[in-house]
């Protein structure tokens, strides 16, 4: 078992955030709580990533259609995927709504050293953002530019520090 071995000094713990926040304000932090107190009673740090493009809540869907959001549909390996602009002001709103509930929860958590921020992350949360030559074409016609795009990610970032100052903030990335 991971936990029983010492060489192990964390753990990365991951949950959906459609789990975590099923409904809007309505957070269960229950899987969470136990995946943190498990590593802490076995001497654990935890590094804490929340699942959010690909397992968002339909609610966060549906509050940025009812807004008029912008949505942008490409070829995932073959499937059409469609997500909500990165720079959506609704989805920004409802993910930095969830980092604070989180932060509330986790930040003053010892066993909580580090959290994983994403932003640009079209499947998953590492840096993804799909680029085929259609692809750029359907964004700029989206409306894209490196500001909207870094503007964004300031946000995230932000967002996550502000909410987690005891802690190390990363971005997502493959690993």
């Amino acid at each position: 078992m991971v936990l029983a071995n010492p060489e192990v000094v964390g753990l990365a713990v991951r949950q959906n955030w459609s789990d975590l926040e099923p409904n809007e304000d309505n957070f269960d932090f229950s899987y969470l709580d136990g995946q943190v107190q498990a590593a802490a009673d076995n001497g654990k740090v935890v590094l804490l990533r929340i699942n959010t493009q690909a397992q968002k809540p339909a609610w966060v869907t549906q509050a940025i259609q009812d807004a008029g959001g912008i949505f942008f549909t490409f070829d995932n390996a073959g499937v059409p995927t469609t997500i909500p602009v990165f720079w959506d002001p609704t989805c920004l709103a409802k993910k930095k709504d969830m980092i604070a509930a989180l932060g509330s929860h986790f930040a003053n958590n010892p066993t909580v050293k580090i959290v994983s921020a994403s932003f640009a992350n079209a499947t998953s949360e590492d840096w993804n953002v799909p680029h085929t030559t259609a692809d750029v074409a359907n964004w700029l016609a989206d409306g894209y530019t490196t500001e909207k795009l870094l503007d964004a990610g300031q946000q995230i970032i932000d967002a996550t520090m502000a909410a987690f100052p005891n802690q190390y903030v990363t971005l997502g990335n493959r690993w």
